[in-house]
């Protein structure tokens, strides 16, 4: 599962992580289990110690171009800068 902000123009049959800042929360395929950042396709660790019920909050700051992550009301960090244009919240169940 995914959390994503994607562009206004997000390409049509692309997983929203390809163009989009994407945190992953739990992700499982037949390669690898992976959690953490998703930004143009690349995968990067920050975050793994998620658990269920975890309220996860996503704070987008237009004004300094940076997207910041919470669980459960703890500042977890902001990975990601230059974070610009209309952007669309997303949830992608990665894999079914």
């Amino acid at each position: 599962i995914q959390l994503v902000c994607v562009p206004k123009k997000q390409e049509y049959k692309k997983w929203l992580g390809s163009n989009g800042w994407a945190l992953r929360l739990h992700g499982v395929n037949k390669e690898t289990t992976f959690t953490g950042l998703v930004h143009n396709g690349q995968f990067t660790k920050f975050f793994e110690d998620w658990e269920n019920d975890d309220l996860i909050g996503v704070l987008y700051d237009p004004l300094m171009e940076t997207m910041s992550y919470y669980r459960n009301g703890k500042y977890l960090g902001t990975p990601f800068k230059n974070v610009k244009g209309e952007l669309y919240i997303c949830v992608e169940n990665c894999h079914l």
